[in-house]
Formats: structure tokens, sequence, C-alpha cells
């Protein structure tokens, strides 16, 4: 258990296959952007994933996302590092939950 507790919503299992394939290349791009420090990229990312995350119930990624947005926007690289690892813990917890729920079905 890490220190995000994450919830699926039981009545978005029959989409959340697809929200968790399409976040994972989000996911994917979103790193190779930030290595590369092409903030345009990284913060069109952090953009999506703040609405698709909050769409689906998951406002505390919804929320890192904004912040990994604002942290690129301002240049705070400090800040951009620690937002981006506790957004990847926190959708580490989310496939775990999801994988969880698919289980129990």
């Amino acid at each position: 258990m890490g220190k995000f507790e994450v919830q699926i919503d039981e009545d978005l299992m029959d989409i959340m296959e697809s929200f968790i394939d399409l976040t994972e290349k989000d996911m994917k791009d979103l790193s190779a952007s930030i290595s590369v420090r092409d903030k345009e990229s990284t913060m069109k990312l952090a953009h999506t994933l703040k609405g698709d995350s909050g769409g689906y119930g998951f406002s505390e990624m919804s929320e890192l996302s904004r912040q990994l947005e604002v942290a690129v926007k301002e240049g705070d690289s400090q800040k951009l590092e620690t937002h981006w690892n506790d957004l990847q813990e926190y959708w580490e917890e989310v496939k775990e939950a999801y994988n969880n729920a698919k289980e129990k079905l």
C-alpha cells in the first residue's frame, strides 16, 4: 500500500480498461517529454491527464497533474520532479486498484 488511497468507481469498470490503456501511453509520453525538457508537450500532456483523470473520479491524480503543469509553466524543476514522482506513484496505485477490482468481478 502506497501513500495514496485509490478507489475504483464500480460504475466505471466497463470503461476503465480504455482509460488505463490511454493513460499508460500518456504517462510514457509525459516521461519522454520531461526527460528531453519539452516544455510545451509536458504542459499539454499534464493538462490532458488533469482532465481525463478528473473525469474518471481520480481527483488527486487530477490535482497532481495540475501541480505538474504549473511547475513546468513556472520553470520550477524541483517541484516538477516532486510532482512527477508523486504522479507516477499515484498512477501505479490506480493500476493496482484496477487490477484488484477486476479480480473481484
